[in-house]
């Protein structure tokens, strides 16, 4: 072992700073391999690994077309996105068939109707409907879309267009907005049958745009009356002009069209004869029975009255006895087809008496028309005139039943004898078989042609009712077997029919008042006389309509919650 003085000394080593660099070659730094979740077509083809992107590496170096499956991805997040975009496509699918449905346009409909049940995939589906758009897919019509809907819509409010152009002031305290007005005397005049209205629309509206109280044939409390009965009709707007909601407006409107009859002298005036009739329909509307039948109870001294001083008011008149005449006689006979829903079913004292039969002269031209307002679409020819003289006709039948059949000095009446019910049948068989044609069932009716036909068929069902079987069985509404049965099951069915033709042509909740008592009175006879699970579709379909009835008639409300019990006790 050497000595250690002979040993080389060692030095302490250099700090990091002073180390030379390290010099680790020119090659570029690797990153990481990527995680490829999905191979594309050629290399799963060839059975490669493929390294992702596109095009990937093997598809470039060997010039060959890349492409990647989004099907074949299997992760979660994907799946997810392309479930969400495949929903979103459907349910536009869904919005543009809603939209077609509701649209007034008849011939699209039925091409629309006619490429569904030929079993088109969806994709033609949509190739269909983006060819050929509604005025509401259109950018042009976009706000126009949103007031349309399947019932009565607040359209007018937007365009400012409406049938009829009146005044607010100084007819009413509860608004001044003359458009809001106007909107609702054209839902009035156009959803309420001709056969039941009992005003006479051009000299009313004449009288209502000259803006003078003591008119003739216009009056605050009769324009009040009727605003209120239109309200039923409209749909809650978002115009600036109208804060509070239809149902708000209505029951306004209905007390001060109340209160101004109550400040009334006792002089019989016409206006305010026929605003009780539109009063009386709220109530029944409303579902206040007792009310209505108080309401009722004054109509019907008031119609004695107005049938006893015809006369001397025509006389009174002047230069408008003419017109006075003709409103007076619409007044009566409005007031006269209201008799089948202002009475029970089963016959009894009928306190309206039976009006002079005068008849309107027919009237074919274009100045008697009808719009289905507030739709932009063609008119068709109304023929009011004829309606109202086929109306007076029928309701004459259905008076002189009753009073034949009415209790005597408080006795119930014995029931009709098969002979005097074949008598009464035939009568109405006749009637039937002698209407003209231009108010017959055709390819293009209007509402009041449908109300006309649908009168016919319930007074069917009423009549046929009234045999000795019935009064033996108190709780059936027809004879339990005869043919009187198939022949109110057929009415029934018809009822159903007329209903659906409504609705397939205008919105099924613009059906007026009047119509729940035919739909009750056909649903009870489907409930009562068919076996179970007969006659399912007929009463599934009048179900339906009484249903989108309720949304606007309380009165609707209650017959659905009787029938429902009805249901159950049968059960």
């Amino acid at each position: 072992m050497p000595p250690p003085s002979t040993l080389r000394r060692l030095l302490p080593a250099s700090s990091p700073a002073d180390l030379p660099p390290v010099n680790i070659g020119d090659g570029v730094r690797k990153t990481p391999s990527r995680r490829v979740t999905v191979a594309c077509l050629e290399c799963r083809k060839r059975k490669s690994k493929c390294v992702g992107g596109v095009p990937c590496d093997l598809c470039r170096r060997n010039n060959r077309a890349c492409s990647i499956d989004e099907e074949k991805d299997g992760r979660r997040k994907g799946l997810l996105r392309r479930k969400l975009q495949d929903l979103e496509q459907d349910s536009v699918l869904l919005h543009e068939l809603v939209e077609n449905i509701r649209h007034p346009d008849r011939k699209r409909l039925d091409r629309l109707l006619t490429c569904l049940r030929g079993g088109a995939p969806l994709d033609e589906v949509r190739r269909f409907l983006s060819s050929s758009p509604t005025p509401s897919s259109s950018s042009a019509c976009r706000e126009l879309a949103q007031s349309v809907s399947a019932a009565t819509t607040d359209l007018s409010l937007r365009t400012g267009w409406t049938l009829y152009r009146v005044p607010a002031q100084p007819w009413t305290r509860v608004t001044d907005d003359a458009d809001y007005v106007s909107h609702l005397i054209s839902l009035f005049f156009t959803w309420f049958p001709a056969t039941s209205i009992w005003i006479d629309r051009d000299i009313f509206t004449r009288d209502m745009q000259s803006g003078r109280p003591d008119s003739a044939f216009c009056s605050p409390a009769l324009v009040n009356a009727l605003l209120a009965l239109a309200c039923f009709y409209a749909n809650p707007c978002k115009a600036d002009t109208v804060s509070t909601s239809p149902t708000m407006q209505m029951l306004q409107l209905y007390h001060e069209a109340k209160d101004i009859l109550e400040q009334e002298t006792d002089e019989l005036k016409l206006t305010s004869v026929q605003a009780r009739i539109a009063l009386y329909l709220c109530t029944y509307g409303l579902g206040k029975g007792m009310l209505g039948w108080q309401i009722l109870t004054e109509l019907m001294d008031c119609a004695r009255e107005l049938i006893a001083q015809r006369e001397a008011i025509t006389a009174r008149a002047g230069n408008e006895a003419q017109e006075t005449v003709r409103a007076i006689d619409r007044a009566l006979y409005g007031l006269f087809s209201l008799t089948p829903v202002s009475y029970t079913v089963s016959p009894g004292q009928a306190m309206m008496p039976k009006p002079p039969a005068s008849r309107f002269p027919p009237n074919h031209g274009v100045s008697d028309t009808w719009w289905p307002y507030p739709f932009r679409a063609e008119p068709v020819f109304a023929h009011t005139n004829c309606l109202i003289n086929a109306m007076l006709d029928i309701q004459s039948i259905e008076w002189d039943f009753s009073t034949a059949h009415s209790a005597q000095n408080g006795m119930p009446s014995p029931p009709p004898t098969d002979k005097t019910v074949d008598s009464f049948y035939h009568r109405l068989n006749k009637w039937a078989q002698q209407l003209p044609e231009c108010i017959r069932v055709g390819p293009i009716p209007t509402p009041g042609v449908i109300d006309l036909h649908i009168r016919y068929h319930a007074a069917i069902i009423s009549v046929l009712r009234c045999t000795q079987p019935y009064q033996e069985k108190k709780d059936a509404i027809v004879p339990p077997a005869g043919p009187g049965r198939d022949l109110c099951i057929s009415s029934a069915q018809e009822i159903r029919s007329l209903v659906n033709n409504y609705h397939s042509r205008w919105p099924i909740d613009s059906l007026p008042v009047t119509y729940i008592h035919y739909i009750m009175l056909a649903l009870r006879t489907l409930l009562e006389l068919l076996p179970a699970g007969a006659g399912t579709e007929a009463f599934i379909d009048l179900h339906m309509a009484l249903r989108a009835m309720s949304r606007r008639w309380p009165m609707a409300r209650a017959s659905l919650r009787l029938l429902r019990y009805r249901v159950n006790a049968k059960a």
